[in-house]
């Protein structure tokens, strides 16, 4: 089996945090910038899975018997930081 413990990795460490999470207007815009940044191991999430997982997090905490659908996600705006190369 291999060994997924990098020098200097903190599993810990990780952190996300809605920088900034917008009410009282027609909108709902979910910050992500100040997560933890990128690493070599196969827990980093591509923008469609952060979108999805961020969109899951909002239906449950609005209500479960929302439609899960585009009008549903029309109102939420979603800002990451840019993936690294």
């Amino acid at each position: 089996m291999p060994n997924f413990d990098p020098p200097n990795f903190d599993p810990i460490g990780l952190q996300v945090l809605w920088s900034r999470l917008v009410t009282g207007t027609d909108e709902m815009t979910i910050d992500y910038a100040g997560t933890s940044p990128q690493v070599d191991l196969p827990i980093n999430c591509v923008e469609n899975f952060t979108w999805a997982h961020t969109m899951f997090a909002v239906k449950c905490l609005l209500g479960p018997d929302l439609p899960f659908n585009s009008g549903c996600f029309a109102p939420i705006r979603i800002s990451a930081p840019e993936a690294q190369s």
